[in-house]
């Protein structure tokens, strides 16, 4: 061990300073290793348990498991069987479980392997406190932004494990609304509805857990949830974040905290290196053979909070596009436009019909009049 230290430190004296190659990293003693992701909450919908296959290092793609037989075995009622939709995604039928039920997933793959989690109680959750935010200024040491905080309490004691999930949406308005759109050689038509309004959308990436074992109280304060960084164009108009927060197993929450170890703690020669992380299912057919991923059972709580940028004193929202002013708006006659369009189609929209002669049309560059493109024009139910 001594001398293997002190050649990778003499290497590590060699190395040109400044100099950095490319190395393609190659899997070396690769296995085809089962990978189940399943979960099952008091919700009623078609809860999921996604099936796949470990690739390959420098060949990273998604490998389904299809044709297997899935099934969630509840201790207090009957079988639940999962049919595949998707390739490798197995659903139920549109149901909610039951706090206190006892759960256990059995999948049989299409070459008569049989697999097993061990039992999992769907556990209750408490509801979130707050959801809440503030702008942090903090030059010199990191950026400036809005930190959206999250609250929450179990006043029996008996939570100790979370974890969180969340969407956020954001509104986006354009300085100027696309009218009409060409459709085909020098024709034009009215859009009928408007595009300079849209909703863009999108969740979580990161682990989010924690824990309250060793506090006095089963109490989170002030778990950050969301950073948006101030010239973000997310907190322009107003903001939304939907959290869902459930309640971990000890067994449970080690599984996620080494999963965020080894994707969070990556980039240097002293960080963890990728190796498996091995949850709660195993092989009946083989006990040694190892396998991949986790399911669980939770209750789910949600909370929903809308914020502005006119909320956070000293905050100052980004505007939305420097170059969207009247200076940018063309005038292409009309005789012109299909040949414009044909030329330019990804980049001009139209934006209204030229009052002046002789005949044509106004354009503007497209992200300054139509939205669609980051998001959907449709306004969410839930949106004020």
């Amino acid at each position: 061990m001594r001398k293997a230290c002190l050649f990778i430190c003499l290497l590590i004296l060699l190395m040109p300073l400044g100099c950095v190659d490319q190395f393609n990293i190659a899997s070396s003693q690769y296995y085809e290793l089962l990978v189940v992701d399943g979960f099952l909450s008091n919700a009623t919908q078609q809860h999921q348990v996604v099936v796949s296959r470990t690739s390959k290092i420098n060949q990273a793609k998604f490998i389904p498991e299809e044709g297997a037989e899935v099934q969630i075995q509840d201790r207090s009622g009957p079988n639940i069987v999962l049919m595949e939709g998707l390739p490798g995604v197995y659903k139920t039928p549109l149901m909610a479980g039951v706090v206190g039920n006892v759960y256990t997933l059995t999948i049989k793959t299409s070459d008569g392997r049989t697999y097993t989690s061990s039992e999992v109680t769907l556990k209750n959750t408490p509801p979130i406190g707050q959801v809440y935010a503030q702008f942090r200024s903090s030059r010199p040491v990191g950026p400036d932004g809005i930190q959206i905080y999250l609250k929450t309490e179990d006043p029996a004691s008996q939570t100790h494990y979370y974890r969180w999930e969340y969407q956020e949406t954001f509104e986006i308005k354009t300085p100027y609304d696309s009218k009409f759109y060409w459709i085909g050689g020098n024709s034009v038509t009215d859009r009928g509805t408007s595009v300079s309004n849209c909703w863009a959308s999108d969740t979580s990436k990161n682990i989010l857990i924690e824990t309250t074992i060793g506090l006095q109280a089963d109490r989170i304060t002030a778990f950050p949830i969301r950073f948006v960084l101030a010239g973000s164009q997310d907190m322009v108009v107003r903001y939304s974040l939907l959290v869902k927060q459930f309640a971990l197993s000890e067994q449970s929450y080690l599984f996620w905290k080494n999963l965020r170890k080894i994707n969070e703690s990556q980039g240097s020669l002293f960080d963890i290196q990728p190796g498996e992380v091995v949850g709660n299912i195993s092989s009946a057919t083989n006990p040694n053979e190892t396998v991949l991923g986790y399911f669980d059972a939770s209750a789910v709580s949600e909370k929903r909070a809308f914020f502005t940028p006119n909320q956070f004193d000293g905050y100052v929202p980004p505007m939305y596009r420097s170059s969207c002013s009247d200076n940018n708006i063309l005038k292409v006659l009309a005789e012109d436009i299909g040949t414009f369009m044909q030329k330019y189609q990804n980049s001009f929209e139209i934006l209204d019909i030229a009052t002046d002669s002789p005949p044509g049309y106004l354009l503007l560059p497209k992200p300054c009049c139509n939205c669609i493109d980051q998001g959907t024009n449709i306004k969410p139910s839930f949106w004020p």
